[in-house]
């Protein structure tokens, strides 16, 4: 079984306009959790019988009949808010006992991802060339039940760094510099999925973005994009992730959408 966990937490609007001053684009639509929903109910919907998990802050309610899990962490700071992830993160996966996938809330899962448990790894993650400041994303990654251990100590070495290295970019971009310097050595020139043993020691499974966490390089996400198991509606292209889910996606009931 696979368990997806997507991260959400209320967020200060003081707070949130910090971060866009930062990363100058849109990161949260008016209804943040339809988006976090709707990216829940395509993981259901390509993996029947899954477990979907929301992590958060001591602080932020749900519903009761949200359909999925809420793993609560203590001690989050929406200021920080990438730190906070990367936290929670660390946080949840000490405790699992299954495959797991971690997701931003602005993506859509197309195709079923078991296969890529069928080759053990310590930590999967999606890299692209060209983007020498940040060639991992981290909008999804990847645990294998059978080295939960070795994802673990992963997701301290990042978080370590993330907390030594790069507090300056807490709220934003502070997880992926962590990344980068955990992946040094990688030839992110490759366009496929393999597996690549880091100077640390870890088995890290590097998927290409292209199919695996995939954005336009335009700013908008019409579709369709058949045959890619990820995408990823970051920025300005969130507008058409709803869209994208009613029209190629959703199940069909025979009413209206």
């Amino acid at each position: 079984m696979i368990t997806f966990a997507a991260f959400h937490m209320d967020i200060r609007k003081q707070d949130l306009a910090d971060i866009q001053d930062i990363i100058s684009t849109v990161i949260v639509k008016e209804e943040p959790r339809l988006y976090l929903e709707t990216a829940l109910d395509s993981c259901r919907a390509k993996h029947p019988g899954c477990r979907t998990v929301v992590l958060s802050d001591s602080a932020t309610p749900f519903p009761t009949d949200a359909g999925y899990e809420v793993f609560r962490v203590d001690g989050l700071d929406p200021a920080r808010l990438m730190f906070s992830r990367s936290h929670a993160w660390t946080r949840f996966l000490e405790r699992e006992d299954s495959h797991v996938v971690y997701l931003d809330g602005d993506m859509l899962i197309q195709e079923d991802l078991e296969p890529l448990f069928e080759r053990e790894f310590d930590a999967g993650l999606t890299y692209r060339d060209g983007v020498p400041n940040w060639p991992i994303n981290a909008g999804i990654q990847f645990f294998h039940r059978r080295r939960l251990d070795r994802g673990v100590a992963f997701l301290r070495d990042c978080l370590r760094l993330f907390e030594t290295r790069y507090q300056a970019a807490a709220a934003w971009g502070g997880d992926q510099d962590a990344l980068r310097d955990m992946t040094v050595g990688a030839d992110f020139t490759r366009t496929d999925t393999h597996l690549w043993r880091s100077a640390d020691g870890y088995d890290l499974l590097l998927l290409p973005c292209a199919q695996y966490n995939f954005s336009t390089r335009e700013e908008t996400m019409p579709g369709p994009y058949p045959g890619i198991p990820v995408l990823h509606f970051k920025g300005k292209r969130k507008d058409d992730m709803l869209p994208y889910w009613r029209q190629h996606l959703a199940p069909k009931t025979g009413g209206p959408l």
